[in-house]
């Protein structure tokens, strides 16, 4: 497996993060009906082997169903080792526009289900 050192990395926008150029999208932790199904012990395995394969820009969204509980339930104790990027299109704005109390819903919402500190941007 590649060390986090192997992997290439960038700075993420002004923040000064360094997250790797390749992330690990969390769609397909959502399971079914709007995914495919995937169970509790296959969500483990998988993020277990992001972080393990050296990945520590996580993206996900309360739109990806239980993704963000998954998170936090397998790999919450490992939360220093990767960043996670929430993001919402809509949010409850049929317009798709995003407030800043809605932007401050969506992560602070997010940051909980995973069990850590939301870094607040939004792309």
């Amino acid at each position: 497996m590649a060390e986090m050192s192997d992997l290439p990395t960038r700075t993420l926008g002004r923040t000064g993060l360094q997250v790797t150029q390749l992330g690990y999208g969390a769609m397909e932790l959502r399971g079914a009906p709007r995914g495919r199904p995937i169970d509790d012990d296959q969500a483990q395995t998988i993020l277990r082997a992001v972080l393990d394969s050296g990945i520590n820009y996580i993206d996900t969204s309360i739109d990806y169903g239980v993704s963000e509980e998954r998170i936090g339930r397998f790999i919450g104790s490992r939360r220093g080792e990767f960043f996670s990027v929430f993001n919402h299109a809509q949010f409850g704005n049929p317009d798709g526009n995003i407030s800043d109390s809605n932007f401050g819903i969506i992560t602070d919402a997010g940051g909980e289900r995973i069990g850590q500190l939301a870094v607040k941007f939004f792309f």
